[in-house]
């Protein structure tokens, strides 16, 4: 199903906008006054004037309003590239098939019905518990922040699947960078079980250093 949604941005947002944006440029003139001298000085109040005339023109309400949207919802220049993404995952909370794609500092479950923004520093505790019939496993995530799917709100997340499954997942980064940020943890292509893969990824890119494995539990 489409549907329409249209805005009505008061100019007044624009209004405040624009002063702060003079207020600022004002500053920066008045520093490079104090540096520069004679036609440095003149040169630098004509480029400024320019570029003030330049965001005036630029810049409109509906422009505002769509930059204030990408910045509370985290949406940079880089913020659209995948570092490491896993398809096809099987999650009995909440239930469905997902894609699990990480970013630099958040990752995002697509599902058929529903995607999910999980941030990296709303991830408490990582539970990897085998289930009583040897052949599957629940990885599941305790989040400070839980998912809302209508009325219902998520405070863990449960991934359902065989503990032999393996994978193979590319990480979109060049050898320097992940050399510099990861040293020798990851590797550009990461292959092995799930769950090892998935508790690499977790220990590095989101930071949790300690998976939690239950010892010596039977069940009844």
């Amino acid at each position: 199903m489409l549907c329409e949604m249209r805005f009505h941005v008061p100019n007044n947002e624009l209004d405040i906008y624009l002063e702060e944006q003079e207020k600022r440029k004002e500053e920066e003139r008045a520093k490079r006054r104090e540096e520069k001298k004679g036609e440095e000085k003149k040169e630098g109040e004509e480029s400024s004037s320019e570029e003030k005339e330049n965001t005036a023109d630029n810049m409109t309400a509906a422009k505002l309003l769509n930059q204030k949207i990408h910045d509370k919802a985290n949406i940079g220049e880089f913020a659209g590239e995948i570092v490491a993404s896993i398809q096809d995952l099987p999650l009995i909370i909440p239930r469905g098939n997902y894609s699990l794609d990480f970013y630099s500092n958040y990752c995002k479950l697509h599902g058929k019905t529903y995607d999910y923004k999980i941030m990296f520093k709303d991830i408490n505790r990582i539970f990897m518990l085998e289930k009583p019939d040897g052949v599957h496993m629940v990885y599941v995530l305790q989040l400070d922040q839980p998912l809302r799917q209508g009325m219902t709100l998520h405070h863990f997340i449960a991934l359902n699947f065989e503990c032999q499954r393996e994978i193979s997942v590319r990480i979109n980064l060049t050898p320097e960078q992940i050399k510099q940020k990861y040293k020798d943890a990851l590797q550009p292509e990461m292959e092995g079980k799930l769950f090892d893969v998935l508790s690499t990824l977790f220990n590095n890119l989101v930071g949790i250093k300690k998976i939690i494995v239950p010892a010596g539990f039977s069940s009844a």
